[in-house]
């Protein structure tokens, strides 16, 4: 079961930066000591994933979002948006 806790960073991606993000998530977990929410190993199957992702970014003490060549994609928006408006 997923670490209920707060976590300093909400890392948000897009299916480009992804490879990135994960590569950096596992540095983060093993060197960092640094706690984050990161989709692939943080969401709980079955339970709506927008309620979970505005949950974690609630709880998270900064976003880092990763943005590529392409832009920002998918639910990066949202998140930027929640983000800046908790922090304002």
């Amino acid at each position: 079961m997923p670490d209920q806790s707060p976590n300093h960073v909400y890392l948000s991606y897009n299916a480009q930066t992804q490879p990135f993000v994960s590569a950096l998530a596992l540095r983060l977990r093993g060197d960092a000591r640094l706690s984050f929410w990161f989709e692939p190993w943080h969401a709980i199957p079955g339970q709506p994933i927008q309620e979970q992702m505005e949950d974690a970014l609630d709880q998270a003490g900064s976003c880092a979002v990763f943005i590529g060549s392409d832009g920002i994609e998918g639910w990066q928006n949202e998140q930027m948006r929640v983000a800046i408006q908790a922090h304002v």
